[in-house]
């Protein structure tokens, strides 16, 4: 994370999605890494989260105010049915859109219905993908084929670290090096990212 090694493809796909929104999304923002980052580099001006562990909410409050950015995060509960609604109790625009991040262990098949989708045809999004199984019938391939319907898409997986490139790491050993590039996951990482499509724009 020091680094900009974990996860870094979602990192670039954020700034690429950043140009020509003012807000930022976070559904499952854990400790607040995404959130407050995102915020702190001035990729956004202000970040909405939904976290479910209290923890995690109470890890968010605190990186927000170490890093003077409290005044700029609003922070919620389980996304639900009811999510949008709280999105929009915030002043967020659900025509103009923003970028949105999921990461809720496999909840996003079932908080990504249709409605929702059409309701938010005109942000960008970036889902973890936790089925592992793209088969037709899967989960995966279900959101996609609801997805499609408003937005372009493509899947992004983990791609190549080279921990040789820092110099913090120039006396670590080979061994050492490689390690840090790992998120112990269980397999390949893929992540599901949506545009609006033009028609759906207006």
């Amino acid at each position: 994370m020091l680094l900009g090694m974990y996860e870094q493809e979602v990192l670039q796909e954020l700034t690429k999605l950043s140009r020509g929104y003012d807000t930022f999304i976070d559904v499952g923002a854990a400790d607040g890494y995404y959130a407050v980052g995102t915020l702190l580099s001035e990729q956004f001006h202000s970040c909405i989260c939904f976290e479910t562990d209290f923890r995690g909410q109470e890890a968010i409050r605190s990186l927000a105010e170490l890093n003077k950015v409290y005044k700029r995060i609003d922070i919620f509960g389980q996304a639900n049915s009811g999510f949008l609604s709280l999105l929009s109790s915030t002043g967020f625009d659900l025509k103009r859109g923003g970028v949105f991040l999921f990461d809720i262990e496999g909840a996003e098949y079932s908080l990504l219905k249709d409605n929702v989708l059409q309701t938010l045809r005109t942000s960008s999004m970036i889902i973890e993908l936790h089925d592992s199984s793209d088969d037709p019938g899967s989960n995966n391939a279900q959101l996609i084929d609801r997805a499609g319907r408003y937005f372009d898409h493509h899947v992004i997986t983990c791609g190549a670290r080279d921990p040789n490139s820092f110099p913090e790491l120039a006396d670590w050993t080979d061994d050492d090096r490689w390690l840090l590039c790992s998120e112990s996951r269980a397999g390949l990482m893929k992540w599901l990212v949506l545009t609006p499509t033009a028609v759906h724009l207006n």
